[in-house]
């Protein structure tokens, strides 16, 4: 199986992943977008329904490994031509957090492709303030995510889902103050994967609860403070 990541992921992290049988596709960075930010695999993708949705003048840069991931997927590509910049909101084209039949974003600021697939698959998007919803939130099911944004909270309650609300901060994006635990996470089969260790969040404790709870167990990739590397895709 594929861990699609950024090309900067922490060493350690590539070493756990590797010891658990992942093959890791590191992606290339789209210069359009902020570069502490511009190799995210949630900045540059988008995956429901069995379509992959990416920018494509992003694709020319990063053919081979949009194409693996097509491969390995299984997955229709759709290529977007919409204007994508590298001052917020611009940069959040594709930045949605999908959780079960709902898909969490600022709606004024996302693809019109996410609005054509949700429709598609029968998805209703729910509109939040915050565009970096998918860095902000940790998809633990289809039912359950944690988040340390209260306005992606109050949505998510609203639509039913069970949620872990954290502390902000704890989290390392070089060239921000922080960064965001989804964009530290990523989610396969019963395991939720942090970029670095749990323990060293104010938080870390109730995570692991709340994953369990879910049927989920909270792994960390590392030893040092939790990273965001963008999230974890995994194919």
């Amino acid at each position: 199986m594929l861990a699609v990541a950024d090309c900067r992921l922490p060493g350690d992290c590539r070493s756990s992943l590797r010891e658990l049988g992942f093959e890791i596709l590191p992606l290339p960075p789209f210069p359009a977008l902020p570069a502490p930010v511009a190799s995210h695999p949630d900045m540059l993708l988008f995956i429901l329904g069995g379509m992959l949705l990416t920018h494509r003048d992003y694709y020319k840069i990063a053919k081979r490994e949009i194409d693996q991931i097509k491969s390995a997927g299984r997955l229709e590509l759709v290529l977007s031509d919409e204007p994508v910049g590298d001052k917020y909101p611009q940069d959040v084209l594709f930045n949605a957090a999908p959780v079960g039949r709902f898909v969490f974003g600022r709606a004024d600021s996302l693809s019109r492709h996410i609005s054509e697939i949700a429709v598609q698959t029968g998805a209703q998007i729910v509109d939040v303030r915050q565009g970096y919803t998918r860095c902000s939130t940790v998809i633990v099911g289809e039912s359950a995510i944690i988040t340390q944004d209260r306005g992606i909270a109050k949505c998510a309650q609203k639509c039913g889902i069970d949620l872990l609300l954290v502390r902000p901060g704890h989290v390392r994006l070089d060239g921000y103050d922080s960064g965001f635990i989804g964009g530290a996470s990523g989610t396969c089969s019963d395991k939720v994967f942090f970029c670095g260790s749990l323990d060293t969040h104010p938080d870390g404790e109730p995570i692991r609860s709340f994953c369990s709870a879910h049927g989920k167990k909270a792994v960390s990739l590392g030893e040092g403070g939790l990273f965001d590397a963008g999230t974890l895709f995994f194919i």
